[in-house]
């Protein structure tokens, strides 16, 4: 779920994914997610909490769900080294010292360089120097040399290159460097709408397929159906490349044409589509009524559009005369910490709905008022691919104990990312902080254990039906 939760910089409101690199990635034909989106921010909250900001707080994805993209896994809580101390300073600058003396042999030019390297390494207490200045020049003078396609080379792509190298040396699938066209793809995906053909593509054992379509939309009127492969995009593969990549590809101005190549299994064929890209507005939220007055709301991902939604649909269900709610986070990669928090708020009473601590143990926490709370029975749906804000959102509803929790246990995904602007329009994603429920449990890589377990069976239905069974139980 690319999709994974994310967070927004101080200077910004929005949140990223995700789960984007989880089991199963997901996103949105043209937009990105995670968290990725699930990711994410999965990543959309406010400034501190997956999205830093609950209105910045935490983001998952958007156009990929399911996984990230998610990726919904590693935690990497220590960020970069912290500032020397005093003592530990003036013993790096006493051997800062012997080293000059050593190279002064070399020549005053020289030791003024190394003066410079070593003084930058005290003072910055950064990991670079010396030598990796030396070995960045010898690969670069190879490569400027030997590489048999160097005229073709772009130096924009190089430095993009390294940049994304650096933070990928953290080791956490979460933490990511996007070029400023990425970055305004991520941010666009928060955002709930993009010019796209209204498809949502998933991740699946190396294979880019489409999880579902939108109605209205391109990519269905076109004939594009759920199973469907994507093989290339305007006749560029999409085998072994990231789905944000694919998911800006799919994307681009409105009234314009994207090219498909696709493998639908079940007739063994091979074929293309070209779709004009229109404004979409990404459908999270879907509902009907079941038997005995049970309302049914789907929540897919979690973007700044998704409150809304839901309160339409709760609107619309009580209008019929709904007795009880089942809310269904199955495969939902998670996303915006500000939606899933403004949701809770509508149904829980008064208190904590969940919080965050960072590294230097500072608490952001999300809290719902007496004012507005669902008195309904309601139960909440959740698999293994239920992840960041969708773990949110079940586990603080089975710690105010509203309702059943029903399905497979979740993701494990419970750790936020901060989406952080950079002067040229680029921007990082990076793991900032942990969440915990209301009642302080601890869900990364630990997961939501349901309250009645049922495994799916075929298409989840029999989980469906367990609930309804459950509910109408609770219905006076």
């Amino acid at each position: 779920m690319e999709r994974d939760e994310i967070t927004k910089s101080t200077d910004n409101e929005m949140s990223a994914s995700s789960a984007d690199d989880a089991k199963k990635s997901n996103t949105e034909s043209g937009a990105f997610r995670s968290d990725e989106n699930p990711s994410g921010n999965d990543s959309f909250e406010k400034r501190n909490f997956e999205d830093e900001n609950l209105e910045n707080k935490t983001f998952d994805s958007e156009d990929f769900e399911g996984n990230s993209d998610e990726n919904l896994e590693e935690n990497f809580d220590e960020g970069f080294e912290e500032q020397d101390t005093d003592e530990d300073s003036q013993k790096k600058f006493i051997k800062s010292k012997n080293d000059f003396f050593k190279g002064f042999l070399f020549g005053s030019l020289i030791t003024i360089i190394i003066i410079t390297l070593l003084f930058s390494t005290v003072v910055q207490g950064n990991i670079t120097g010396a030598n990796t200045d030396s070995k960045f020049n010898e690969i670069k003078d190879i490569i400027k040399q030997r590489y048999l396609y160097g005229d073709e080379v772009k130096r924009n792509n190089l430095n993009s290159g390294m940049y994304k190298g650096y933070v990928m040396g953290l080791g956490d699938p979460y933490s990511e460097y996007y070029s400023a066209e990425e970055y305004r793809a991520l941010k666009e995906a928060t955002s709930g709408h993009f010019y796209g053909i209204g498809a949502v593509f998933r991740l699946e054992d190396g294979k880019v397929k489409v999880m579902r379509t939108y109605e209205n939309s391109p990519a269905r009127q076109g004939g594009i159906e759920d199973g469907d492969e994507l093989l290339e995009v305007n006749g560029k593969s999409v085998n072994g490349r990231k789905l944000h990549d694919i998911s800006g590809e799919i994307k681009g101005d409105k009234d314009t044409k994207v090219t498909l190549k696709l493998y639908r299994s079940k007739t063994g064929k091979t074929f293309e589509k070209t779709l004009v890209r229109k404004d979409i507005v990404i459908e999270s939220v879907s509902y009907k009524m079941l038997s005995n007055r049970i309302g049914y709301i789907k929540i897919s991902e979690f973007t700044a559009e998704t409150f809304n939604q839901y309160q339409k649909a709760v609107a619309e269900l009580e209008k019929r005369g709904m007795k009880a709610l089942i809310v269904d986070l199955r495969n939902n990669p998670g996303g915006v910490i500000k939606s899933t928090a403004q949701i809770l708020d509508s149904i829980l009473p008064g208190g904590k709905i969940v919080y965050t601590k960072d590294k230097y143990g500072h608490i952001n926490t999300w809290n719902s008022d007496e004012a507005h709370k669902f008195t309904k029975p309601m139960a909440v749906l959740i698999n293994g691919y239920s992840a960041s804000a969708s773990e949110i959102f079940a586990g603080a509803i089975q710690d105010y104990k509203k309702g059943p929790i029903i399905g497979e246990k979740s993701y494990g995904k419970g750790i936020v990312q901060q989406i952080i602007d950079l002067k040229d329009g680029s921007g990082i994603k990076l793991t900032v902080s942990e969440y915990y429920t209301p009642n302080g449990r601890r869900l990364h890589k630990v997961g939501v254990n349901p309250d009645i377990e049922v495994k799916a069976i075929g298409d989840g239905s029999n989980q469906l039906e367990r609930a309804v069974t459950e509910l109408k139980k609770r219905i006076r």
